[in-house]
């Protein structure tokens, strides 16, 4: 029989996702033009980047710094629904994904 005892004081990997929200627009807004997305988004450990994501596929490059925000041409979307949401990781490869917030173009 073999018995292995361990008196590690480690803590386990960061297992939780960010918290990630679409602050604007709010849902059944209508966009055109270039239009400013905001998000938050907050993590135990910290947020590295967040995407934006349309009807959702990642749109454009990361945003590393807080405040979040994305500029989102609409002349390059159909006209019609679609939804905005945004997706934050952190350091260790967690990920969060907002909502969708219900937008028309």
């Amino acid at each position: 029989m073999n018995v292995t005892i361990s008196n590690s004081t480690s803590k386990p990997g960061d297992i939780i996702a960010p918290t990630v929200t679409v602050t604007s627009p709010t849902a059944g807004a209508t966009l055109s033009g270039s239009h400013t997305i905001t998000v938050t988004a907050t993590d135990n450990v910290g947020v590295v980047g967040v995407n934006l994501l349309v009807d959702g596929s990642v749109v454009g490059a990361s945003d590393t710094t807080s405040p979040y925000s994305f500029v989102l041409d609409t002349a390059t979307l159909t006209n019609g629904a679609h939804t905005i949401s945004a997706r934050a990781s952190d350091a260790v490869g967690n990920q969060g994904t907002a909502p969708s917030v219900a937008v028309t173009m």
